[in-house]
């Protein structure tokens, strides 16, 4: 009998765990139906989620590519005041080298020198003191040259020549190139005076020709020189004296039409 009581209470104790456990179950088994029941209720509803598609990711990097042409084609405000920043400093350099140019010529052309035929007197051998006979009923002019300019004139050479003839003739009064033989320098405000001389008397018709303006009494000539700045100037004259001869003293010449020039 003692061996048996043991042998008896395991198998209650066996007999209540299996109860146990097919009660647990059963509990289990109740919970799902009823969550199973639930889902879809008003205190359970369903979720649903919906996941992107391809064609919608097709359409979104071709939206991306398009877009991307537009912003590189595109000025933006930063780039447009760039821009015409840029091109008002372009031509703001290009106004400065303008008025530097302009500065530089007037500069150049205030400082240089001027050498310009000041006065001219028609003369004979008579009216000068002492008197020369040689040069008697001989036309002379008497012609100064005069630097105007700022600075000193370099090599300065000169050629004149007088000549009678009519008017109309007066294009023929050409002046051959000049030979810089014998050069000289006129400062600031000097003057280079000299007598040229026709030649030989005038004929008693030439003389009444002169007095009636068929004819005139021409000088024309020209002078070159250079200045400060190592250029090359000229000036071309060309005047004639119409009237009685000899002459009355200090009788002026008249500038032609044509024939003064000078650079």
């Amino acid at each position: 009998m003692r061996l048996l009581l043991p042998v008896v209470i395991i198998l209650c104790l066996g007999s209540s765990i299996i109860q146990g456990q097919s009660e647990q179950s059963k509990i289990n088994n109740i919970q799902q139906d009823t969550y199973s029941k639930q889902r879809g209720s008003e205190n359970s509803p369903f979720v649903i989620k919906i996941l992107p598609t391809n064609n919608h990711n097709e359409e979104s990097s071709i939206t991306k590519q398009e877009r991307q042409p537009q912003e590189k084609k595109g000025w933006n405000l930063s780039d447009k005041i760039a821009g015409i920043s840029i091109g008002v400093g372009f031509l703001q350099f290009i106004a400065l080298i303008g008025t530097i140019f302009v500065m530089m010529k007037n500069s150049r052309q205030q400082l240089r020198a001027y050498v310009l035929q000041d006065s001219t007197f028609i003369i004979d051998g008579t009216m000068l003191n002492p008197p020369q006979l040689v040069h008697a009923n001989e036309p002379g002019i008497a012609v100064s040259l005069r630097n105007s300019g700022q600075s000193p004139a370099y090599k300065v050479i000169s050629w004149a020549k007088v000549d009678i003839i009519a008017p109309l003739n007066e294009n023929q009064l050409v002046v051959p190139p000049l030979n810089d033989v014998f050069s000289n320098t006129l400062g600031t405000g000097q003057t280079f005076s000299k007598a040229i001389w026709y030649g030989r008397q005038m004929t008693a018709a030439e003389i009444v020709d002169v007095g009636t303006g068929v004819k005139r009494i021409y000088l024309y000539g020209r002078v070159e020189y250079r200045d400060i700045f190592n250029r090359k100037h000229y000036s071309n004259f060309r005047l004639f004296y119409s009237g009685i001869f000899p002459p009355i003293l200090n009788s002026l010449l008249n500038f032609s039409e044509h024939g003064n020039e000078a650079s």
